[in-house]
């Protein structure tokens, strides 16, 4: 085999492993249940807008009124600035936010967002990356 074609197929299999890898780390049905959705209330208690993924806590009462922290994923920092988030004038802790998240495949109190609802109303859609039309 010539060297150049050994190059050609070494460079394609570092290729396909690389992707791979990445579709397994981004992938959001690899921690979570893409496919299901679960909405609830909480307060913010911590916000880490941090690379890869954003990271929230709410406390959420659930319908036995037991408080619990749910530890939620989101988009990297890039992501939750087009959307409109930032730590320092839109997420304060304390506010009431609705949410809806994928839950995690364990069970566990764990979730990664797809919509984040402000005690105002005001909607962003973490999925798209957009706020609501209006707003």
């Amino acid at each position: 085999m010539r060297k150049s074609g050994f190059i050609a197929i070494a460079a394609a299999a570092t290729a396909l492993a690389a992707a791979g890898a990445a579709l397994a780390h981004h992938a959001v049905n690899a921690s979570f249940v893409a496919d299901k959705f679960v909405t609830m209330k909480g307060a913010l208690v911590k916000v880490e807008m941090i690379n890869p993924h954003s990271q929230f806590q709410f406390r959420v009462v659930g319908p036995d009124g037991k408080q619990s922290v749910w530890e939620i994923e989101s988009s990297n920092v890039n992501g939750m600035r087009r959307a409109g988030l930032t730590q320092r004038n839109v997420l304060v802790a304390g506010d009431q936010f609705s949410m809806i998240i994928n839950p995690s495949r364990d069970g566990s109190n764990k979730g990664f967002l797809r919509e984040l609802t402000f005690p105002n109303g005001r909607k962003v859609n973490l999925a798209a990356g957009t706020l609501e039309k209006g707003e």
